[in-house]
């Protein structure tokens, strides 16, 4: 009887103990899987895309602009893409970087280019423009003052032409006489005849009636051009210009011509220009009183 109890209360507790140990071990088992349910301290992983497409696209696009840096950055593109493929993510990334560094570069050159670009082509066009417009301004000025500066030259030389009322008796027939006392007069300041028959030629043909000039020993000249009132006022206007002589207002015009002092004086029907190598102011004044007496014995 003893034995059996005791027998029956050793399995009563086995069975408890062991029912204890299987409670405590589920408890366990479920405390390990929620802990592990809940994964503290992992943050979820998240899927890197490959920026692959868009890299190249630009890259494309920047060969067309940009050559040098656009196929730069389209070879670290491709680098980049093949180092992905291969999951070494962080090297790939830094092959991405350096071709966005060549986009940029390649971006802001060819921004550069295009607005010096535009500058220079504008600064072409408005060069011409204004040109266009000057040699449009500058030929209709030109026609313009030139009528009002003949006016005032037509006054000038009235007012400062050297008078010897020649004009009401002389004729063309005159003219051969007149050369001789030009030749005369300007002999007595050492000056001989001279011959250019080109000049002559030229003068005639445009209505004068005699041409003269004479010459010294050191090269100085005297020219005469005989002729009507009109011609001779035409001439006298024609040396003006061409001389850039000043109105002296003494019946003398003068200026420097190539290095030459030029005097000229004129009449009704006579005009001489004299052209002399000389700085010295003194000599320039004999020179026009030379010029002045000769006009005066035609």
């Amino acid at each position: 009887m003893d034995n059996y109890n005791n027998s029956n209360m050793g399995d009563n507790n086995q069975n408890v103990h062991e029912g204890q140990y299987n409670a405590q071990g589920q408890y366990n088992a479920q405390g390990q899987n929620y802990a592990q349910s809940q994964n503290f301290g992992q943050p979820p992983v998240q899927q890197v895309k490959n920026p692959f497409a868009i890299h190249l696209v630009f890259s494309i696009i920047e060969i067309i602009t940009c050559l040098l840096f656009g196929i730069l950055s389209l070879v670290f593109t491709i680098q980049g893409n093949n180092l992905f493929k291969q999951n070494r993510i962080e090297e790939a990334k830094g092959k991405y970087k350096v071709s966005t560094i060549m986009l940029i570069i390649g971006l802001v050159l060819t921004i550069i280019t295009v607005v010096l670009s535009a500058m220079f082509f504008g600064a072409v066009m408005a060069y011409l423009e204004n040109e266009d417009q000057y040699e449009t301004t500058y030929d209709d000025d030109y026609y313009d003052d030139t009528e009002d500066t003949e006016d005032a030259e037509d006054e000038d030389f009235e007012d400062d032409e050297l008078n010897t009322n020649a004009a009401s008796s002389y004729d063309s027939s005159m003219a051969a006489g007149m050369i001789e006392n030009f030749n005369t007069k300007s002999a007595t300041y050492g000056y001989s005849q001279y011959t250019d028959d080109s000049t002559e030629s030229t003068i005639l043909s445009s209505g004068a009636d005699a041409y003269g000039v004479t010459t010294d020993a050191d090269g100085n000249t005297m020219q005469v051009i005989i002729g009507n009132e009109d011609i001779i006022e035409q001439y006298a206007q024609t040396f003006y210009s061409q001389y850039d002589l000043t109105d002296q207002e003494d019946g003398i015009y003068f200026g420097e011509y190539a290095g030459l002092y030029v005097s000229m004086c004129y009449t009704d029907n006579a005009l001489i220009v004299g052209m002399k190598n000389t700085d010295d102011s003194s000599v320039m004044v004999d020179f026009d009183d030379q010029i002045i007496d000769v006009i005066t014995s035609l």
